[in-house]
């Protein structure tokens, strides 16, 4: 959505705490939770907070791709400079 760390994932994981009648693409793995939290609003459409999404995904993306999102998430009025001084902390770069 905002172009940060660009990857080309195999399935695409879609948190909801309700039940989804639908058949869903392959590509979509849907997550069932009782409770979500940390939801921010980018042009209209619930999603995870970028400090949380960089988070989890750390395990996943190559560490020069996790620096680029971060100064890039801070670039772009995403996340502030303290948040952005947490992920390099907490993501060891």
């Amino acid at each position: 959505m905002h172009g940060l760390a660009l990857v080309n994932p195999t399935v695409l994981s879609v948190a909801t705490s309700k039940r989804v009648r639908k058949t869903l693409p392959k590509y979509i793995k849907k997550v069932n939770v009782k409770e979500i939290s940390n939801i921010v609003y980018y042009e209209g459409i619930p999603s995870q907070d970028i400090v949380s999404a960089i988070s989890v995904c750390s395990k996943q993306i190559m560490t020069e791709r996790l620096i680029t999102a971060v100064n890039e998430a801070e670039e772009q009025g995403l996340i502030s400079n303290d948040e952005k001084k947490y992920l390099k902390e907490s993501l060891s770069i």
